[in-house]
C-alpha cells in the first residue's frame, strides 16, 4: 500500500499539471504550447510503465473528457500532442474489457469529428503535419468503441465519418493505416445502406488496388480486405462494379498464386477469403458468367483435386464445393417432381370437436341417446363400432357375438383369394415377384458400424463434378424408368393383342402400382430406352412390388448408377425410403449407386450406417437381410427442384460388390416389414395361441384404398377384466419407419408367449394394439404420408373421418375408452428416427412440473404419486436394455408437435403417460452394443424389453 500511494500521487500531479495548462490555453485562446507537449509526453511515459496508472486514468470520466477535448483542438494543429494523448487512451483501454469506460462518455462522436477535420483539409496529409500513425490510432480506437455501440454503422454514416474514412484510405500508402481503416469499414458493412454508400464512394476500386499490392507477405491486410470485398459483393451494384474492373480474373489469379506459394498450408485463412469473395460474386448472373468465361470452374476443380489428401485444407474443399455447386445448377432428371402415382381423394368431411363425445346413434333404426356423443353427419357410426372393440368385457361377449360385422377372417392365407375378388379391399396390394421380407433373418451378432472415413466425402463430390468437366466419360443411359413403364402399361392395356392381363389399368385403382405377375426384361420394352448402345450389360432394376420404391435408374458409368426415388403419393417430396430389386450383375465387381434426390440435410449414412442387402442365392443357405456397402456417404449435390430454387437435393452413395453372377438381390433403406408380413404374423399368432390367453383380432376401419386396419386385444382369461388397467399401443403411422413394426412384432410375440412375466402382465393389463396405422403407405412404398398426401401423425388434433380414417377411429376409440372409465394408463406410439442413434422416448410434461426421479430407487416400492411420474417408464427401460438412452429422452412439448398422437392423447384425452418411442435406423453409441448396427433381432428384443419394463412399472405402481 505504501508503494501504491506515491505512484498515484505522481500520476495525479502530472495530470493536474496537464489540466491546468489546458485551462490556461483555453483562457488565452491559443493552440501553441511547448509545455503541453512535455506534459502529454510525461503522461504517455507513466501509462506505458505501469497498469496502475492506466487504471487510475479511467477512474474518473472527467479525465477522459479533458484528454479528448485536447485531441479535438490539436488534431489538425500539433501532431505530437495528438499522438501522445491518443496512444495514452489506447493503452488505458487495453484489455478490451475497459472500453466501456470510454463508450459511456460519448467519445465516439469526438473521434468522428477529428476524422472529419482531417478529411476536410487533405493538405494536412500531404504536408505531413498529422502523421499516419496518429490516424491509425484514431481508427483503432473507433474500432474498439464500435463493439459497444449498437447503432455504430448509422452514427458513423450520419456523422460523415464513413466518407472521411474512405477518403483517408484512398490517400493512404501505409499498411498500418490501411489495416485499421479496413477494420472500421468492415464494421460499417453490417449495414446495407452503408455498403451502398461505400460502393458509390469507390470502395471496390480502392480494395482492388490494396489487394493487388499485398503480394504474399501482407497477409493480414489482404485477408481483411478480401472479407470486406466479399461483403460488398453481396449487393448487385458491388458485383457489377467489381466484375467490370476485372475482379474475377484477379481473384482466380490470386488463388492460383497462393496455391503454388503456400505449400505448407500456413495461410489457409487467406485462401479461404479469396474463395468466399468468389462465392459472393456467384450470387448474381454477371458473376457466374465472368467465372465461366475465365474458366473458373476448371481452375477450382483441378486445384481442389490437389488438396483432397490434405486434412488442413478442409475449409478450402468445402468452399470449392460450394463454388462448383453454385456455378453448375441442374434440374432433377424427372418429368415431374410429383409422385408418379396419384390417388383421387373422396370429398372429405370435417371433424368437429364438441364437448360431448358420442352422438345420437341409431341401432336398427331406433334412436338411442347417450350422455357422451360425438357428431359427424358424414359418417354412419353405430355404438357397436366401439362396443365391439371391447370383447374382453364379459358383459359384452354375448353382444359381441351378435354384432360380429367387424370380426372378419383376417389372415395371410386369404390374401390370394381376396385379390381375385373384383371388389376386394386388397386389390391395391401389388403382388410381388419374390417377397424377401418373409425371410427376415438377420445376423445373431450385431454388425459393427462402418468406420467413418473423413476424406471420403470430398472424393465422392469431386467425382460428381468430374462428369461436368469430362462429359465424354459419362454413359448417361436410362435403364429403368417407371414413367416409361407406366406409359407402356397403358398402351398395352388398350391393345387387342395384349397378352399380360396383369398390366391392364383396371387391375389397379387410382393409378396405384400395377400387379406384375412375371419379371419382364427391360430389353423387351419399346420406347426411348436404348440399352444396346451401352458397352456393358446393365443391371436390371425392379420396384413394382409391395413396399417397393425406385422410380428411375440411370447408368452414368459402366458400374455406376444414379437412382431416383418416387415421392409419396399425392406429394412432391418425402424421398427417403428405398426398396428395389437388382439382377443381371457381374460377380465381384464394385457397383456404385447414387440416390440423388434425397431431401434431408444430413443422414446416418455419414455416421456408419449401411443399407440392407438380401440375396436370393445366399437365402438358400439360411442368410437373410444383411448390412452391406462400402464407401458410403451423404452430401448435397448440384440438383435442384427447379432452376430458380436454391434448395439442393442430397445424394446418398454407396458401393456394393455382389458375390454371385446372375443373382437376384434386393436393396433397402431398412429391414422391410410389409402389410402382408403383418397379416401372416397375426395369423401365425392365432394358429399357435395358448388357450389361457385372451386374443382377439378385429378390423378397426378400412383405409382410403380399402385395406383393413387391424386392432388386436390381448389379456388373460382368468381374472375379472374390470380390475385391469389398459395400455394402448400404435405403430407405423409413417410407412418408412419399418423399425417400429419390428419392435411391435417383438411386443406381440412376448405378450402371446407363455413366459412368467407375460402371464403376470396379461393378468393385470388389457392391451389394445393397432400395429399398422397406415397400411396404404406401407403397401405403396411411401416414406411418411398416406394416400391423402398428408402426414397422419400431424392430423390427430382434427382428423377427418374420410381422409384419415385410421387416425379418426383410433382417436374416437380412445375417447370412448375414457368415457366408460377405461382410459389407458399408458399410450405409446412407435416411430423410427433417421438422424439419431439409440432408442429413446418423448413424453409430455408441463413446463411448470418440477417432479424428478433422480433419487428414485427402482428396486423398492414407491408411492403412487412417484410411480405415476412420466419419467419412470423411460428410466426403467434404460436399466432393462442397453439400447435405450435416457439422456436422449425429452419430455417438453414443442409447438410443432401439438397435433401428434402423444400430445393429443395427453392434452385432449388426459393420458398423462403418453409417449413416442423413437428407434434408430442405424445403431448404438452407448452401452453393450456401442458401435454396432441395430438388427431385427435387437428390435424384437426391444419389444420384449419394453414389456418387461411395463411389468416392473406396474409392480412399482401396485397394479401387479
Amino acid at each position: 500500500m505504501n508503494q501504491v500511494e506515491p505512484k498515484r500521487h505522481l500520476f495525479n500531479h502530472v495530470f493536474s499539471q496537464l489540466s491546468c495548462e489546458w485551462e490556461e490555453l483555453q483562457k488565452e485562446n491559443t493552440t501553441s504550447c511547448a509545455q503541453m507537449k512535455t506534459l502529454s509526453g510525461k503522461l504517455l511515459k507513466l501509462l506505458s510503465s505501469s497498469d496502475l496508472y492506466r487504471r487510475e486514468l479511467l477512474q474518473k470520466q472527467e479525465n477522459i473528457k479533458v484528454l479528448f477535448q485536447i485531441v479535438e483542438v490539436f488534431c489538425t494543429k500539433d501532431q505530437q500532442i495528438t499522438q501522445n494523448i491518443l496512444e495514452s487512451v489506447y493503452l488505458a483501454c487495453s484489455p478490451d474489457s475497459r472500453v466501456s469506460c470510454l463508450a459511456e462518455v460519448g467519445l465516439l462522436s469526438l473521434l468522428f469529428n477529428c476524422l472529419n477535420k482531417v478529411a476536410a483539409n487533405v493538405s494536412i496529409l500531404q504536408n505531413n503535419i498529422l502523421s499516419i500513425d496518429t490516424l491509425a490510432l484514431c481508427h483503432a480506437l473507433i474500432a474498439k468503441l464500435a463493439l459497444k455501440e449498437k447503432k455504430f454503422a448509422t452514427i458513423c454514416r450520419l456523422s460523415g465519418a464513413l466518407k472521411s474514412t474512405i477518403l483517408l484510405l484512398k490517400l493512404s500508402t501505409s499498411d498500418k493505416m490501411n489495416l485499421v481503416s479496413v477494420d472500421v469499414l468492415r464494421l460499417n458493412a453490417t449495414s446495407s445502406v452503408n455498403c451502398t454508400l461505400m460502393i458509390k464512394e469507390g470502395i471496390v476500386t480502392i480494395l482492388q488496388s490494396i489487394i493487388l499490392s499485398c503480394g504474399h507477405r501482407k497477409c493480414q491486410i489482404l485477408k481483411k480486405s478480401l472479407d470486406l470485398l466479399s461483403t460488398i459483393c453481396k449487393l448487385e451494384n458491388g458485383v457489377k462494379k467489381a466484375i467490370r474492373t476485372g475482379l474475377m480474373k484477379q481473384l482466380l489469379n490470386i488463388y492460383k498464386s497462393w496455391h503454388k506459394w503456400d505449400l505448407k498450408n500456413s495461410h489457409v485463412a487467406v485462401r479461404k477469403s479469396v474463395l468466399h469473395s468468389i462465392i459472393a460474386c456467384l450470387m448474381f448472373p454477371i458473376g457466374s458468367k465472368a467465372f465461366i468465361d475465365e474458366e473458373g470452374f476448371k481452375t477450382i476443380y483441378l486445384l481442389g483435386l490437389e488438396q483432397l489428401d490434405r486434412p488442413d485444407t478442409d475449409v478450402l474443399i468445402k468452399a470449392s464445393i460450394l463454388i462448383l455447386r453454385k456455378c453448375f445448377v441442374q434440374k432433377i432428371p424427372l418429368r415431374s417432381l410429383w409422385s408418379l402415382y396419384n390417388f383421387p381423394l373422396p370429398q372429405s368431411s370435417h371433424f368437429v370437436e364438441t364437448e360431448n363425445f358420442l352422438p345420437v346413434l341409431t341401432v336398427n333404426g331406433d334412436e338411442i341417446e347417450e350422455e357422451n356423443v360425438y357428431k359427424d353427419t358424414h359418417v354412419n357410426i353405430s355404438i357397436y363400432d366401439y362396443m365391439n372393440f371391447m370383447p374382453e368385457l364379459k358383459e359384452n361377449k354375448e353382444l359381441h357375438s351378435q354384432h360380429n360385422v367387424h370380426k372378419q377372417k383376417y389372415s395371410g392365407k386369404d390374401l390370394d383369394e381376396e385379390i381375385k375378388q373384383e371388389n376386394s379391399p386388397f386389390r391395391h396390394i401389388s403382388s410381388f415377384l419374390i417377397n424377401p421380407t418373409f425371410d427376415y433373418l438377420s445376423p445373431n451378432q450385431p454388425e459393427p458400424l462402418l468406420e467413418r472415413k473423413p476424406y471420403l466425402l470430398r472424393y465422392k463430390i469431386f467425382e460428381d463434378f468430374q462428369r461436368i468437366i469430362f462429359p465424354d466419360t459419362i454413359i448417361n443411359r436410362t435403364v429403368f424408368d417407371l414413367d416409361e413403364l407406366t406409359h407402356e402399361t397403358y398402351l398395352s392395356s388398350n391393345s387387342a393383342d395384349c397378352e399380360n392381363e396383369s398390366l391392364k389399368p383396371d387391375k389397379y385403382i387410382g393409378n396405384l402400382k400395377p400387379n406384375l405377375k412375371t419379371h419382364s426384361s427391360l430389353r423387351s420394352l419399346s420406347g426411348p430406352i436404348q440399352l444396346e448402345m451401352i458397352k456393358k450389360d446393365p443391371l436390371i432394376f425392379e420396384s413394382r412390388f409391395e413396399s417397393g420404391n425406385l422410380r428411375k435408374a440411370i447408368q452414368v458409368r459402366s458400374y455406376e448408377y444414379d437412382l431416383l426415388l418416387n415421392a409419396d403419393i399425392n406429394t412432391s417430396g418425402h424421398h427417403q425410403w428405398f426398396y428395389f430389386q437388382i439382377s443381371n450383375m457381374e460377380p465381384n465387381v464394385s457397383y456404385r449407386f447414387n440416390i440423388i434426390n434425397c431431401e434431408k440435410a444430413n443422414s446416418q449414412f455419414n455416421f456408419g450406417m449401411q443399407p440392407l442387402l438380401y440375396s436370393m442365392r445366399l437365402s438358400q443357405r439360411g442368410q437373410g437381410w444383411i448390412r452391406a456397402g462400402t464407401n458410403i456417404c451423404y452430401y448435397k449435390n448440384f440438383y435442384v427442384k427447379d432452376l430458380s430454387s436454391h434448395k439442393h437435393y442430397h445424394t446418398a452413395t454407396f458401393t456394393i460388390s455382389f458375390p454371385h453372377a446372375k443373382d437376384t438381390c434386393y436393396l433397402a433403406y431398412h429391414y422391410p416389414y410389409t402389410y402382408s408380413l403383418l397379416k401372416n404374423h397375426l395369423q401365425h399368432i392365432k394358429d399357435f395361441l395358448s388357450p389361457s390367453i385372451f386374443y382377439c383380432q378385429q378390423v378397426l376401419c378400412s383405409s382410403l384404398a380399402g385395406n383393413k386396419v387391424p386392432l388386436v386385444t390381448i389379456t388373460s382369461k382368468e381374472i375379472d377384466e374390470k380390475e385391469k388397467v389398459y395400455v394402448f399401443l400404435t405403430a407405423r403411422v409413417h410407412p418408412g419407419e419399418t423399425n417400429s413394426s419390428w419392435i411391435m412384432k417383438g411386443i406381440l410375440d412376448f405378450l402371446t408367449s407363455n413366459s412368467e412375466e407375460a402371464c403376470s402382465l396379461r393378468s393385470a393389463v388389457v392391451f389394445k394394439i393397432v400395429p399398422m396405422l397406415n397400411p396404404d403407405g406401407v403397401i405403396n412404398g411411401c416414406h411418411r404420408c398416406s394416400l391423402s398426401g398428408q402426414d397422419l401423425n400431424r392430423k390427430w388434433k382434427q382428423p377427418d373421418a374420410v381422409l384419415h380414417p385410421s387416425i379418426y377411429h383410433t382417436k374416437s376409440f380412445l375417447k370412448y375408452l375414457a368415457s366408460i372409465d377405461k382410459k389407458p394408463e399408458i399410450f405409446v406410439d412407435f416411430h423410427g428416427h433417421s438422424r439419431k442413434k439409440n432408442i429413446f422416448m418423448y413424453g409430455c410434461r408441463d413446463v411448470s412440473l418440477s417432479e424428478s426421479l433422480s433419487s428414485l430407487q427402482l428396486n423398492s416400492k414407491c408411492s403412487n404419486s412417484m410411480c405415476h411420474d412420466i419419467e419412470l417408464l423411460p428410466k426403467i427401460l434404460s436399466q432393462e436394455t442397453p439400447c435405450f438412452s435416457l439422456s436422449q429422452c425429452n419430455f417438453l412439448v414443442d409447438k410443432s408437435k401439438e397435433s401428434t398422437a402423444r400430445v393429443v392423447c395427453y392434452s385432449e384425452i388426459g393420458i398423462r403417460k403418453s409417449y413416442t418411442m423413437e428407434s434408430t435406423y442405424c445403431g448404438m453409441d452407448q452401452g453393450t452394443y456401442k458401435g454396432h448396427h441395430i438388427g431385427t433381432d435387437r428390435l424384437e428384443r426391444m419389444g420384449r424389453d419394453f414389456c418387461l419394463a411395463l411389468e416392473k412399472f406396474f409392480v412399482l405402481s401396485d397394479v401387479i
